[in-house]
C-alpha cells in the first residue's frame, strides 16, 4: 500500500494538540501562582491575569485545530473502511499519474511533499467507463520508476452512489481481494 496524505493530518494533529497541551498546562501553572496567596502588587496581578487568558486562548486554539486533523483523518478512514466492506470492487486500469504541488484533490501539498494523484479508469456493470481520481498520495516517483504501468489500482464504489468511490493504488503488490465484477 502507497502512504497516503491521510498520514500528514495525524502528524499535524499530534503536532496541534501537542502543543495546545503545553500551552494549557502553562496557563494552569499561572492561575496556581495566582492562587497561592503570595502577596503581589496589582499591576503583577494583571500581568499574570493577561499571561493567563493569553496562554488559554492558544492553548485552546491549538487544541482545536489538533481535533480538527484528527477529524478529517478519522472521516477519510471511515469512507475507506465503509466502502471496502460494503462497495463494489473494481480493478482499475491507471490513465496518468500527476504531481500537484500546490492542490490535490481538494488537499494542499505538505511541506515539500507533493501530493500525486493517480487517474485510473474501469467499466462498471452496466459496461459504461468510468474516470476516477485517487486522494492525495505521498509517494515518490522514483518509486514507480519506469512509469506507471509498476502501479496497480483498485476501485472501491459506493452501490447506492457511483460518485462516491475510494482508488486504493498499491505498487505493484498482489493482493488477496478477489474482483468478482470485473467488466473489462
Amino acid at each position: 500500500m502507497i502512504r497516503k496524505t491521510n498520514v500528514v493530518f495525524k502528524i499535524l494533529g499530534i503536532s496541534f494538540m501537542s502543543l495546545g497541551g503545553l500551552f494549557l498546562i502553562l496557563s494552569l501553572v499561572f492561575v496556581l501562582m495566582l492562587s497561592s496567596g503570595a502577596d503581589m502588587n496589582p499591576d503583577d496581578v494583571t500581568a499574570f491575569y493577561a499571561l493567563f487568558f493569553t496562554f488559554l486562548a492558544i492553548g485552546l486554539i491549538f487544541a482545536v485545530m489538533g481535533l480538527i486533523f484528527f477529524m478529517i483523518r478519522k472521516r477519510d478512514e471511515a469512507k475507506e473502511t465503509r466502502l471496502k466492506s460494503e462497495g463494489v470492487c473494481y480493478n482499475a486500469e491507471i490513465t496518468e499519474v500527476k504531481i500537484s504541488p500546490y492542490a490535490a484533490y481538494g488537499r494542499y501539498a505538505y511541506y515539500g511533499a507533493p501530493s500525486v494523484i493517480v487517474e485510473c479508469w474501469y467499466r462498471n456493470q452496466e459496461g459504461r467507463t468510468c474516470l476516477v481520481k485517487s486522494g492525495g498520495l505521498l509517494i515518490s516517483p522514483m518509486l514507480y520508476g519506469a512509469g506507471k504501468d509498476s502501479l496497480k489500482a483498485k476501485v472501491y464504489v459506493s452501490r447506492d452512489d457511483p460518485r462516491d468511490y475510494y482508488v486504493e493504488v498499491t505498487a505493484g503488490e498482489h493482493s488477496d481481494v478477489k474482483f468478482d465484477n470485473d467488466y473489462r
